[in-house]
């Protein structure tokens, strides 16, 4: 697990520092060209994930604290209003 974890962090640093709008033209689209759409494509996939896992934490937390959750919505929620 150790050895693929490594691999993965060693050529995702690799994409990143050479040339990277390409290669993720390269890596999403299948070809060099239309690079921005690339990157686009793949910082949506980027935000995507983000609030997926802060979507599980959050959901995690309030499943084991209601009562937490819905005080620190009402101190946001109340000035709000």
């Amino acid at each position: 697990m150790v050895a693929f974890v490594l691999f993965i962090i060693i050529h995702v640093t690799m994409v990143i520092i050479e040339r990277f709008p390409e290669n993720m033209g390269n890596i999403v689209l299948g070809r060099g060209e239309g690079t921005s759409l690339g990157i686009a494509i793949s910082l949506f996939a980027f935000y995507a994930t983000i609030i997926f896992i802060i979507h599980v934490w959050a959901t995690a937390v309030s499943l084991r604290k209601p009562r937490l959750i819905q005080n620190g919505l009402d101190l946001l929620i109340v000035p709000l209003k």
